[in-house]
């Protein structure tokens, strides 16, 4: 499998993000993975088409486009897909995590939130 780093303004390394939201759209080739990580900010990941795949601990979840993921801040994961795919996370600061989940759950996306990430 090919190994993806993500490309971003800021270092997954980093405490905070520039912006209290921050949007990231990739396409990734078929068996790629994002390495075992975690950041310190909650992430909202979403697949235009295709399917991704996240890994928790014990746990994994499938996101086809009908779902998105919600991974809350300093949660490690480890991302995949086994197909190409074209996807986005939105990236939310700490301070704006407060109100979501505080455990990973896949959630609906609706045809108003498909917009907005599209």
């Amino acid at each position: 499998m090919p190994i993806l780093r993500p490309k971003l303004d800021v270092p997954l390394s980093a405490t905070h993000l520039p912006a209290p939201l921050m949007f990231r759209s990739a396409q990734v080739p078929a068996q790629g993975v994002y390495p075992l990580h975690h950041h310190a900010w909650g992430e909202f990941v979403y697949a235009f088409s295709g399917v991704m795949e996240v890994k928790v601990a014990d746990q994994h979840y499938l996101a086809p486009p009908q779902y998105g993921m919600w991974l809350p801040p300093d949660l490690e994961h480890v991302g995949l897909n086994r197909r190409e795919a074209a996807h986005c996370s939105l990236y939310v600061s700490r301070a704006l995590c407060t109100a979501l989940p505080a455990t990973p759950c896949a959630l609906t996306v609706g045809p108003l939130a498909r917009a907005l990430l599209d």
